[in-house]
C-alpha cells in the first residue's frame, strides 16, 4: 500500500469519524416555549435559550410548546412545532455544509441561505438549499409548503419540484405531486418575549471555539 493510499484512507476515516460522532456541537436553542425537550442519556431534559444541541440529538416539543434551533455555522435555523420529534445532524463540506433533519412526527419550519438541507420524514425526502420550507408528517402522508426558494420532494416512486408559494404532497404509495398555491399562513417562529441578548460559547467538530452573541426578540 503506497503512502498516498494510506493518507487517503486516513482522511476518509477521519472525515467519517467526524460525521458519525455524537459529541460535537451543531447549534443552540435561540428560542423555546413550553415543553421543548431533548433526549440525553435516556432521559428528557427541558430546553431553554442558549442550550447547546449536539450531533444526532433528538429534540421534542410537547403540547403547544416549540423551539427554534440556530446552527453553529450561522447559516439556517430549524423551528420544531408542537407534538413533534426530530433528530438533527450537520455534516461539513468543502463548499457547503449539509444539515440533515429526521422528522419523526409532527411539523417543522426549516431554512438555510447557503447550506444544503435534507429533511427525512417517513419514506420521503425533502431536499433544498437557499430556501424556507414547512413540513408536516402524519400517518402515511407528508405535506410540504415552500415559503421561499424552491425544493424537491422525493420518495421511492419519483419526485416533484415546488417553488415559493406552492405546496406538495408525498403519499406512502404514490409519486409526490404539487398541489399548487398556498392559502394558509405558517409562522411557527413567533414567541412573545422581551428583547434579550445572550452569549453562547460553542465548539465545532474541529475543536475550534467561538462565542456567539445574539439578540433574542
Amino acid at each position: 500500500m503506497t503512502s498516498k493510499t494510506i493518507f487517503l484512507l486516513l482522511a476518509v476515516i477521519l472525515f467519517a469519524s467526524l460525521c458519525a460522532g455524537e459529541n460535537f456541537e451543531i447549534g443552540f436553542v435561540e428560542k423555546a416555549k413550553g415543553e421543548a425537550k431533548t433526549l440525553r442519556d435516556g432521559e428528557f431534559e427541558l430546553l431553554k435559550r442558549g442550550d447547546i444541541i449536539l450531533q444526532n440529538e433528538k429534540i421534542s416539543a410537547l403540547g403547544n410548546g416549540y423551539m427554534k434551533l440556530k446552527f453553529i455555522d450561522n447559516d439556517g435555523s430549524l423551528t420544531l412545532g408542537g407534538e413533534s420529534d426530530a433528530i438533527v445532524s450537520m455534516f461539513p463540506g468543502e463548499e457547503k455544509n449539509e444539515k440533515v433533519v429526521s422528522l419523526l412526527k409532527g411539523s417543522l419550519l426549516a431554512g438555510v441561505l447557503k447550506s444544503m438541507m435534507r429533511i427525512e420524514a417517513q419514506d420521503a425526502v425533502i431536499d433544498f438549499d437557499s430556501a424556507l420550507v414547512y413540513a408536516y408528517s402524519c400517518k402515511d402522508t407528508v405535506r410540504v409548503i415552500c415559503l421561499e426558494g424552491a425544493c424537491r420532494i422525493m420518495n421511492g416512486y419519483g419526485e416533484a419540484k415546488i417553488s415559493a408559494g406552492e405546496s406538495g404532497l408525498i403519499l406512502a404509495d404514490a409519486t409526490p405531486y404539487k398541489l399548487g398555491g398556498v392559502t394558509e399562513e405558517f409562522d411557527m417562529s413567533q414567541i412573545e418575549n422581551e428583547n434579550e441578548s445572550i452569549e453562547i460559547q460553542m465548539k465545532n467538530q474541529s475543536g475550534e471555539e467561538r462565542i456567539i452573541v445574539i439578540e433574542v426578540r
